[in-house]
């Protein structure tokens, strides 16, 4: 009787090694994706973080009359600076998402009247990932390392740089809301207040906004907070008219900061917007 063990056939050399390299390409394809993943996650979180300090921003500087947040960054502003208050608990960080920076903003100047917010990532690819999911985004080498940089900013008309009166104190306007699409519009349209020599100019001031809920849509349950909102994109449009009015076309996207309960469904049923701003001449 022959030995069983003459009769068993094992995995030759070839067939190990090819296994093997099976098992490495698989395993290098779910490290890529996941890689690929959280890439993904990182360059969403710092976009909404971004807009989030710009919207904190507007809100200190309606709260404040015109004032906006001295200069500073996220890993040292303390709880005694006024615009701690205006920051998600959140943002109050050593470093961005990526480790290589704070979120930095500086404040208008009579040379540039922009109010910017900006931090570094590790690479171009991923600032301009970023910066397309930003209005008015920018993407740039700092000069200052071997980091990119990530800024968006908000353009102050020169009146409130200078300390000269605006046309009038917070103003409100409705918005007409698409449910399906999540975009507001409204039309502006009155005699244009400013002199000859001057351009009429408007600004939207998302982070300050009132809405309702429409429950007989069937979410009676939607309990969205104002903090889980985020109102973007609200450059308004203004033409002087060939009557001496003013025509001003503004739109605003309708988002959700996050998954929580029913949010996405609830930004879906909102029935009534409405924003702040302020005009004046330029």
């Amino acid at each position: 009787m022959l030995n069983n063990r003459e009769h068993r056939k094992g995995f030759t050399l070839i067939e190990l090694l090819f296994v093997i390299a099976i098992i490495g390409v698989l395993t290098s394809l779910g490290v890529s994706m996941m890689t690929k993943k959280t890439e993904q996650f990182k360059v969403k979180k710092t976009s909404l973080e971004i807009q989030q300090l710009l919207q904190a921003a507007m809100a200190y500087n309606v709260d404040n009359k015109g004032e906006w947040p001295d200069a500073g960054n996220s890993s040292t502003i303390t709880s005694g600076d006024l615009f701690y208050k205006y920051i998600p608990a959140t943002q109050a960080i050593e470093t961005n998402t990526w480790g290589v920076d704070a979120y930095n903003w500086d404040q208008p100047s009579d040379k540039t009247n922009i109010f910017e917010v900006y931090t570094d990532v590790p690479t171009k690819q991923i600032a301009e990932q970023i910066a397309a999911k930003l209005p008015d985004g920018y993407a740039e080498k700092d000069p200052d390392n071997n980091y990119y940089r990530i800024s968006v900013g908000i353009t102050v008309p020169a009146q409130s740089l200078s300390g000269l009166p605006l046309l009038a104190d917070v103003d409100s306007i409705d918005m007409n809301i698409n449910n399906s699409t999540g975009v507001a519009t409204a039309t502006l349209d009155e005699p244009n207040p400013c002199p000859a020599n001057k351009t009429y100019k408007m600004l939207i001031f998302p982070a300050s906004f009132h809405y309702s809920i429409a429950t007989q849509k069937g979410w009676s349950s939607c309990t969205i907070s104002q903090e889980n909102l985020v109102i973007s994109n609200t450059t308004p449009s203004c033409t002087e008219e060939s009557d001496k009015r003013i025509h001003c076309n503004i739109t605003a996207n309708i988002t959700s900061k996050s998954n929580v309960g029913n949010d996405d469904h609830c930004v879906q049923q909102i029935d009534s917007l409405t924003v702040n701003y302020v005009a004046t001449c330029i």
